[in-house]
């Protein structure tokens, strides 16, 4: 699993390959190895984020 999540693999296909009925599980299992992409992700919504700040 780690391996799909290294080639980007989104959570949901994850846990299908898993096995687990519920993403929440495979989640919990392996946020650790996501750690990195929660990073980039919050790189890269903070301009969107801005821009519905300046549309107010």
């Amino acid at each position: 699993m780690s391996q799909l999540i290294a080639q980007g693999a989104s959570i949901l296909q994850v846990a299908r390959v898993a096995g687990h009925a519920d993403p929440s599980v495979t989640l919990r299992v392996y946020v650790h190895l996501m750690a990195d992409g929660f990073a980039e992700a919050a790189r890269r919504y903070a301009p969107l984020r801005a821009l519905a700040v300046d549309e107010r």
